[in-house]
């Protein structure tokens, strides 16, 4: 029987691929397979071709020197005839690890995968990509077969790690480096020993025991001939020095380069988790490396381009920092003044971290693990519980830390303060709760309760509490007795949960029951002044911060309440998601929330004001991995810190670092010396933004059949003309800056066929007016009369776009079809005809000499007739085609701006094909983008009936903006050991 998954035959770079998570003692194992399998020599009777003399394998970071300096992971994956997967416990909990297993199957036979067990049994290492291979069969007769594949793995597991009663690797670095240290040296040495023939024979197609034999013959024969080859070796030895010498420095080179294009790889997917304060160090560590010099310096400048702007030009409500805690419910608070936020780590560590930029400031250990964490308002004093029923006080500016010298009498999950700071309440998972002076850390009173403890409200009195337990029962209890004050709520035995929510300013308490939300007045020793009916059952309620307002949630709506005049004032629709932890901004006028099957937040503007179409804010890289817990906007309401399951922090802005000018109208026409943009509004009103003065002119209200879709417009540098497509008369209406009329040029339409304008410019230079309508017809006016001077045309096509070189020498026209045809201006005559569409025609006098283009998603460069493909811009895609996509080139050929359909406006380094920027357009269909002459604004369309004015940063810009963030923030040691970048490599030529 045949494998019909074996693909055709061809030639790999590599010969194996090693998949590994980068965890000890993974990555240790994966090293040293890289080396033992390119240093082995396979016996020549089974390689009679040489086929396997020079043995390639990749692996990332590692395999630097003879890596092409541009490849992705991906590439090299495709490129390689094995994968070899190092597996242990935590493997199938990578993502990449998964992912690179998959891509694999889809383009190699499932027999070329060949597992390494590290640790555990197969069932617990391997990922289920690797569990599930098959192979089709085919019998003579033509069958098919799937047969279930039972891969043997190379076993690397020491005597020891292969009990029962082995801890893992994972803990047993914890616990015993040395012991830990002991067992990766004696998996290396079975690798070494056996494993190595195992794999190569897997590679090669020969049984193991006759390679291992041979290999053994061979290394004694080597062994007689290096005593007769000493003495030749000594002769050569200078020659063979000054050879390597020339080849470790291109080695170095090479692996420069590597280094910082996978590092600003690496950045790039650090914006992606919302940690753009960490992309930005990776990136101008990747740069360190770099000089001009460099065969691939454009190319890495381009993503270091886009890293920076990824990084710093962020929208409203975007992720900025991602903080890896190592814990699954990683508790935090942040400060007062909202400078820092206090962590927890896997070290029963406390972590002090700016909150602008995540720099570590302090990192304070402790003997057991952290329970509970919290910051006094009064002092920014922190507040530490540890498991060991500890309590700590640190101080926020010495960070000296304080054992209060107390034994709680349970473990602390939750800490609260009065206003005034002299009181601490305290609770843990279930049944406990306690309260303390904070003038001596006496214990006031302890009580255990029969139920399990659900929220905690303190009084703005600094004398009681509100609590309410699992079975719906609400009580208040005086803080330095216990006793209890007043119950608000019985218990009922049908409600085990109720929502509940205080005001900020304390004076309302608020709870659901059933289908009602019950309202109380706290100052007056909670009278109950309200009982609004909604109609449904909801878990979320919330209070605005002066008790006006009430906001909760009925399925996948929030409803707001004014509370005053018993009204509903917004009634908003948040998708298919579940809706929880509604919280308040400190100004009250931001609504977040968790958005539940994301594991992101949501955010709601303006969330007092009456509306009908409020739609809520979705942050931009707040999606975590697990479950959201809780979040907390900073005092000064410019963070919002939120903590997951997935064990990480996010601090999210909720600034806009986009410098937008918001101007009324649509993207119409713009100079041909990019500085005048023409905008017209829905109500017809026509206005000029100069980029250079920033100043936006107010020109007149035009007539509406020259402002509809099918209208094209121009403007002259010097806004003496403007000229308008007219679709009732198919001709062109050119006006002067007073509306008056200049010219009418004479109609385009004839018996038997409709021609429509499609595209205007013009060239005042040359006082020239140029036309090109939808069959391909090029008109050439005199400007200033409306003469026709000539006619081009090469084929009777629909018609798209004009494109012209510098001069106005040589004139291009884009086809619907994706293809273009160039003409000499002067005589008429095609210069060139392009399969493709093209962007810039750089040429003089008539004469070509470069154009670039782009055929599908493949950018071109057009020379000496011949066309060379040289990167994949995927990133101008669109959802499905580029069909309906709209691009602009800046005025010195560096930019391509393409309007992908109901997207985002992307920029792209035309030489490299690399994406550089990303504008938000919010599911506009057929957004415009423009750039001023000297690149420095961009106006584009973010929604109908807006443009917007946004800053574009050269690259010195934004690497003083993120200095500035950065704010002597580096790589910390640790950090850079992960990375692989402990020993930097310098390039100085």
């Amino acid at each position: 029987m045949a494998d019909i998954d074996a693909k055709a035959e061809k030639n790999y770079k590599y010969l194996a691929f090693i998949s590994y998570r980068h965890l000890s003692p993974d990555a240790e194992i994966a090293e040293a397979v890289h080396e033992e399998l390119e240093n082995f020599k396979v016996p020549r009777e089974l390689d009679p071709d040489g086929k396997y003399k020079e043995i390639r394998v990749f692996r990332d970071k590692y395999e630097l020197a003879t890596n092409d300096l541009s490849e992705s992971l991906d590439s090299a994956l495709l490129n390689s005839k094995y994968l070899i997967v190092i597996s242990s416990k935590r493997t199938k909990l990578s993502e990449w690890c998964v992912r690179e297993v998959e891509l694999f199957k889809k383009h190699h036979s499932s027999r070329n995968i060949i597992p390494i067990l590290v640790e555990g049994e197969p069932y617990e290492s391997f990922s289920e990509p690797l569990k599930n291979l098959s192979s089709i069969e085919v019998d003579d007769k033509g069958n098919e077969t799937i047969k279930s594949l039972d891969l043997l793995a190379a076993d690397l597991r020491p005597d020891e790690v292969k009990k029962t009663s082995f801890i893992g690797y994972e803990e047993l670095e914890k616990t015993n480096k040395s012991e830990f240290n002991a067992h990766i040296k004696a998996a290396k040495k079975i690798l070494k020993n056996s494993e190595i023939y195992r794999i190569m024979a897997t590679i090669l197609g020969v049984n193991y025991g006759d390679l291992k034999q041979r290999h053994k013959e061979r290394q004694m024969k080597l062994k007689i001939r290096l005593g007769i080859l000493a003495a030749t070796i000594l002769t050569v030895f200078g020659i063979a020095m000054t050879s390597m010498f020339i080849r470790a420095v291109n080695s170095e080179r090479n692996a420069t380069s590597q280094i910082s294009m996978m590092t600003l790889k690496s950045a790039d997917q650090s914006n992606k988790d919302g940690d753009r304060a960490y992309a930005l160090l990776l990136s101008k560590e990747a740069m360190s490396y770099v000089n001009p010099k460099m065969k691939n310096y454009e190319e890495l400048n381009a993503n270091y381009e886009r890293v920076l702007n990824d990084a710093l030009l962020t929208d409203k409500y975007s992720s900025i920092l991602s903080l890896k805690t190592g814990t699954t419910s990683p508790f935090f608070d942040i400060s007062t003044d909202g400078k820092f936020i206090v962590s927890t780590n896997q070290k029963n560590n406390a972590v002090i971290s700016l909150t602008s930029n995540g720099n570590q400031i302090k990192e304070i250990s402790f003997e057991k693990p952290i329970t509970a964490i919290k910051v006094r308002n009064n002092d920014n004093s922190i507040f530490i519980a540890t498991s060991d029923l500890k309590l700590f006080k640190i101080d926020s500016k010495t960070f000296d830390v304080k054992d209060l010298g107390i034994k709680t009498p349970f473990g602390i999950y939750q800490m609260d303060f009065t206003d005034d700071g002299d009181f601490l309440i305290a609770i843990d998972k279930a049944l406990n709760i306690a309260t303390y002076s904070t003038k001596d850390f006496k214990m006031l009173n302890h009580k255990i309760l029969d139920k399990n403890i659900f929220r905690i409200f303190t009084l703005k009195n600094n004398k009681e509490y509100i609590l309410n337990t699992s079975d719906g029962q609400i009580d208040i209890f005086d803080i330095k007795t216990g006793k209890l004050s007043k119950t608000l709520r019985k218990s009922k035995d049908k409600i085990s949960y109720i929502a509940n929510s205080m005001s900020k300013d304390g004076k309302k308490f608020a709870y659901a029951d059933d289908r009602n939300i019950f309202l109380y007045d706290i100052e007056s020793n909670f009278e109950k002044v309200k009982k609004v009916d909604i109609g449904s059952y909801t878990g979320n309620i919330l209070l605005s911060n002066d008790g006006r307002n009430l906001y909760y949630t009925t399925m996948n709506f929030i409803d707001v309440f004014d509370l005053d005049n018993n009204e509903h004032i917004n009634f908003i629709p948040v998708g298919n998601s579940g809706i929880s932890n509604l919280r308040l901004n400190n100004e009250g006028d931001t609504l977040a929330f968790s958005i539940d099957d994301k594991n992101s937040i949501g955010f709601i503007e303006k969330v007092n004001e009456k509306s009908t179409n409020k739609k809520p804010i979705v942050s931009n890289g707040s999606n975590f991995n697990d479950h959201l817990i809780s979040f907390v906007f900073s005092a000064d309401d410019k963070y919002l810190v939120a903590n997951s399951q997935d064990s990480t922090l996010k601090v999210i802005s909720t600034e806009n670092n986009i410098a937008n000018v918001e101007l009324d109208g649509t993207i119409k026409a713009i100079s041909e010396d990019r500085n005048t943009v023409m905008l017209i509004d829905k109500n017809n009103n026509l206005s000029l933004y100069d980029f250079s003065k920033e100043k936006l002119i107010k020109v007149g209200t035009i007539s509406k059949d020259l402002n509809t879709i099918y209208n094209v417009h121009s403007i002259s540098n010097d806004h003496e003309y403007f000229a308008f497509s007219d679709i009732r008369y198919k001709n062109i209406k050119v006006f002067d800056k007073n509306g008056k009329t200049v010219y009418t040029t004479q109609s385009d339409q004839d018996k038997d066929t409709f021609k429509l304008t499609v595209d205007i410019e013009i060239f005042q230079d040359k006082d020239m007016l140029v036309s090109l309508n939808e069959l391909g017809d090029l008109k050439i006016f005199n400007l200033k009369t409306g003469e026709l001077i000539k006619q081009l045309k090469d084929k009777n096509e629909q018609a798209e776009k004009i494109v012209y070189s510098k001069d106005k020498s040589l004139i291009g026209i884009n086809y619907y079809s994706k293809n273009a045809t160039i003409f000499n201006t002067e005589t008429g005559k095609v210069v060139e005809n392009i399969d493709g569409e093209i962007f810039s025609i750089i040429g003089e006098d008539g004469k070509l000499t470069t154009v670039y283009g782009q055929k599908n998603t493949l950018l071109f460069e057009y020379k000496n007739g011949e066309k060379q493909l040289y990167a994949t811009n995927y990133d101008t895609k669109g959802i499905s085609t580029r069909q309906f996509n709209d691009d602009f080139v800046s005025l010195d050929d560096r930019y391509l701006l393409t309007s992908v359909t109901n997207m985002a406006l992307v920029v792209t380094d035309i030489k490299t094909g690399n994406r550089v920027r990303t504008l938000e357009t919010e599911g506009n269909f057929n957004p415009k983008g423009v750039m001023s002459g000297d690149s420095s604004k961009i106006a584009y369309e973010p929604f109908e009936d807006k443009t917007y004015i946004a800053d574009f940063y050269n690259i010195k810009e934004l690497e003083k903006k993120a200095d500035k963030m950065l704010n002597g923030r580096e790589l910390t040691e640790t950090e850079r050991i992960e990375l692989g970048l402990k020993s930097r490599v310098n390039e100085n030529e």
